[in-house]
């Protein structure tokens, strides 16, 4: 198992996911961050899809040096933190909604839940979406893929195949995404906080706790 593509098990039909996501959610328009990459959300902090969405983070939200500065400059873009994006859209329904319910559940408090779409031929630039030194994972289902996408990190980079595979991304680490294909790529993704310590590489500890303030998880942080 590697350190930067953990996989978590998640219990759902993949290919029913799929047929729900076509029929429902992608026939109506995504909330385009620039003409690449967009999507839709599952949960906000209002029940609209189109609610969440922030362009690209100045370089002193991922560069501030303590939890206060982090905050700060996210009000600045009326950002309020992932932790308020956990109101069900009208996108959360069928196989997605079983998603999210196994994931409160089992107390990994799922938040900022979106379906992201990256054009064909299309990549984003190499960055991170936390200071390196603040918790930063994203669970990612592949939902449409080619073999010429990958997520890059400076250490490994892999395609991550669309087969029912759920994977734990560091996205306060260095990295990108690459579609080389002639296909738009979509997966579900959703900020992610193992409050139980039960994954291998992805444990939110008492050290982030204590930085973020309190036993549960309240960063303010990150897009």
């Amino acid at each position: 198992m590697s350190e930067y593509f953990e996989k978590i098990h998640i219990p759902f039909d993949h290919q029913q996911l799929c047929k729900e996501f076509i029929a429902s959610t992608r026939t109506l328009p995504p909330v385009m961050m620039g003409k690449h990459f967009g999507g839709w959300s599952v949960t906000a902090s209002t029940a609209s899809y189109s609610d969440g969405w922030v362009q690209e983070l100045p370089p002193s939200s991922v560069e501030a040096k303590t939890i206060a500065e982090v905050r700060e400059n996210n009000l600045k873009l009326n950002f309020k933190g992932p932790q308020y994006y956990r109101t069900p859209t009208e996108l959360c329904t069928g196989e997605i909604k079983k998603v999210i319910d196994f994931l409160s559940t089992e107390d990994y408090f799922p938040c900022r839940a979106r379906y992201t779409v990256l054009k064909a031929g299309c990549s984003l630039p190499f960055h991170r979406d936390y200071p390196e030194w603040l918790y930063g994972v994203r669970l990612h289902i592949p939902i449409i893929t080619n073999k010429s996408c990958f997520f890059e990190y400076a250490q490994e980079k892999r395609h991550l195949a669309a087969d029912g595979s759920a994977y734990l991304l560091k996205i306060n680490m260095i990295h990108r995404v690459i579609n080389e294909g002639d296909k738009e790529r979509v997966h579900f993704i959703c900020d992610f906080f193992d409050l139980k310590q039960k994954t291998q590489f992805n444990k939110f500890t008492a050290k982030d706790q204590n930085i973020v303030g309190g036993q549960n998880p309240k960063p303010s942080a990150g897009r």
